[in-house]
C-alpha cells in the first residue's frame, strides 16, 4: 500500500524531473549560437574535453558514494538514540560532543591537509568515518559519544578535503574555470539523488533490521571509496609550511570579501545543523507520534526538494539580471521557513516549510561552492575553508545546549535570528564584491586611456 509519504516523494521527484528537462532543453538553446560563432576554434578547453569528462566522472563517482554512505545515517541518528532511551538532553549532550570535535579538528585539518596531502586526509576520512558508523551497534552512552566524535572529526574532513582536491586539481591541469560551476551543479544534484536514495534505503533496512542497519551499511562504500582513491587519483598540497589557521587569517584580513563569505556561509551552515537537531522532535511533536513516522522517507523527500534547489540555482544563474540575487534568496528563504513553528503547530505546515528550507540548501551547495571556488586563495583553500567552521560549531554547540533546556519554539527562534544574520552578511559580500569589481573597471578605464594618450 502507498503511503502518503510515497505519493510526496513521488510528486516532488516528478517535479524534479519536468524541471531537469527545462533546464536542459534551455541550456542547449543558449549553447546553439555560441557553438556556431565558435566553430573552427581549437582551444584548450575544447581540446581537453575528454579528458576533463573522465576526471570529473572520477570525480563524481567517488563524491556520490562518499555523501550516499553519509545520507544513509542522516535520518536515524536522533531516532536511534531516543530509541535507546536517552532524553533530549542526552542526545543534545551526544550532538554537541559531535560538533566540539569538528570545531577542535577544524582548526588544523585544514592545514594538516595542505601541508601532508588532501588524498592522505580523504583516506583518514573513510576510516574514522567507518569507526563512527560501528559505535552506533552498542547502547553505550560512553560508546555513543565516542561515536559522535569520530563523526565530528569525520565530517570535518568531509567538508573540505574532497572539495579541496577537486579544485586545485582542476586548476592544476588547467580545466577552464567555468567548468567547476559544471562539476559543483552535478555534484549537487547528483548528491540529491544520493540521498534520496539513501533515505529510502535507510527506511527499508531500518523497518527489517532496527534502527542501527543504516550505520552498518554505510561502511560498505567508505570501502569501495577508499579502493577507488587508492587506485586513481593522485596527491596535491597547499601552502605545506604554514601555521593551521596562520594563512587563513592573513587572506581574511586583507580581503573583507571573503570575511563576509565565509561568515555568511557560517551562518547558514549553523542554521542547517540546528534544524539537523530539530526536525525530528518537531515533527514527533506536530504529529503527536513517538519515533513511529518514517524518517527515511520523510528525509528521503527533504533530500528531493535539495535536487529542486540546485535546478532552481542552475537555471537563475544563467540569466544575469537574476544571478546576482540568488544568495539573497537562499538566506531569505530559511528565515521564513523558521518563522512557520513560531506561528503554527499544524503538521503539514511544518512539514512545508522544512521541505522549503531543503529548497534553500539545494541552492546553497552550489552557489556557495562556485563562490568559494572563485575567491578562496588556492594555496590555503582547505585552511579558510576549516577557519569559518570553527564558529560555526562554536555557535551550533552553545545554541544546542541552550536549546537542549528550553522549548522547541526558543530553538526555532535562534535559528530565525542565525538565518537573519545570514542575509546581513550575505547583502555585505554582494556590495564590496560590486565596489571591488567597479574598481577593477576604474582601473582597465584609466589603463586603456593612458595608452591612448
Amino acid at each position: 500500500m502507498i503511503s502518503p509519504y510515497d505519493v510526496l516523494l513521488l510528486g516532488l521527484l516528478l517535479l524534479y524531473a519536468v524541471g531537469w528537462m527545462l533546464v536542459r532543453r534551455l541550456g542547449n538553446q543558449q549553447k546553439a549560437p555560441q557553438k556556431r560563432e565558435s566553430e573552427g576554434d581549437i582551444s584548450p578547453t575544447i581540446a581537453s574535453g575528454d579528458e576533463f569528462r573522465k576526471f570529473q566522472t572520477n570525480y563524481l563517482i567517488v563524491y556520490c558514494l562518499v555523501m550516499f554512505s553519509d545520507w544513509l545515517k542522516g535520518p536515524y541518528v536522533y531516532a536511534l538514540y531516543h530509541a535507546y532511551g536517552y532524553d533530549k538532553g542526552e542526545i543534545a549532550n551526544l550532538y554537541i560532543a559531535g560538533f566540539m570535535s569538528s570545531l577542535v579538528c577544524g582548526t588544523y585539518c585544514g592545514a594538516i591537509a595542505d601541508r601532508f596531502g588532501r588524498r592522505r586526509l580523504c583516506y583518514t576520512f573513510c576510516i574514522v568515518y567507518a569507526l563512527s558508523a560501528m559505535t552506533k551497534l552498542v547502547n553505550d552512552y560512553n560508546v555513543l559519544m565516542l561515536g559522535r566524535i569520530l563523526a565530528g572529526i569525520a565530517t570535518s574532513l568531509l567538508s573540505t578535503t574532497f572539495e579541496s582536491w577537486m579544485v586545485s586539481e582542476h586548476l592544476s591541469r588547467g580545466y577552464a574555470q567555468h567548468l567547476l560551476m559544471n562539476t559543483f551543479a552535478w555534484a549537487t544534484q547528483l548528491n540529491g539523488i544520493m540521498a534520496v536514495a539513501a533515505g529510502v534505503a535507510a527506511s527499508t533496512v531500518a523497518e527489517l533490521y532496527g534502527f542501527a542497519a543504516p550505520f552498518v551499511l554505510a561502511i560498505a562504500p567508505l570501502s569501495i571509496v577508499f579502493l577507488l582513491i587508492a587506485l586513481t587519483w593522485g596527491e596535491n598540497f597547499g601552502d605545506r609550511e604554514a601555521a593551521p589557521f596562520a594563512p587563513a587569517i592573513t587572506a581574511i584580513r586583507n580581503d573583507f570579501k571573503l570575511f563576509c563569505l565565509g561568515a555568511a556561509q557560517s551562518a547558514f551552515d549553523t542554521g542547517l545543523f540546528l534544524w539537523v537537531f530539530l526536525w525530528t522532535p518537531a515533527l514527533n511533536q506536530a504529529a503527536s507520534a513517538d519515533n513511529n513516522l518514517p524518517y527515511g522517507r520523510i528525509f528521503s523527500s527533504f533530500m528531493a526538494c535539495t535536487m529542486i534547489g540546485s535546478l532552481v540555482y542552475e537555471l537563475t544563474s544563467q540569466f544575469k539580471q537574476f544571478s546576482s540575487r540568488i544568495p539573497y534568496l537562499l538566506h531569505v528563504l530559511p528565515c521564513c521557513c523558521a518563522l512557520v513553528p513560531l506561528l503554527s503547530t499544524s503538521y503539514p505546515a511544518l512539514l512545508t516549510s522544512f521541505l522549503l528550507f531543503e529548497v534553500s540548501c539545494g541552492i546553497f551547495f552550489p552557489c556557495y561552492a562556485t563562490l568559494r571556488a572563485a575567491h578562496l586563495p588556492e594555496e590555503t583553500r582547505a585552511a579558510v575553508s576549516n577557519f569559518f567552521r570553527v564558529p560555526m560549531n562554536l555557535f551550533v554547540c552553545v545554541l544546542l545546549f541552550l536549546g537542549a533546556q528550553r522549548s522547541l519554539d526558543a530553538a526555532f527562534f535562534v535559528l530565525f535570528v542565525t538565518h537573519v544574520v545570514g542575509v546581513v552578511c550575505c547583502h555585505k559580500f554582494v556590495v564590496a564584491e560590486k565596489l571591488d569589481k567597479d574598481m577593477r573597471f576604474g582601473d582597465q578605464d584609466l589603463e586603456r586611456s593612458s595608452r591612448a594618450i
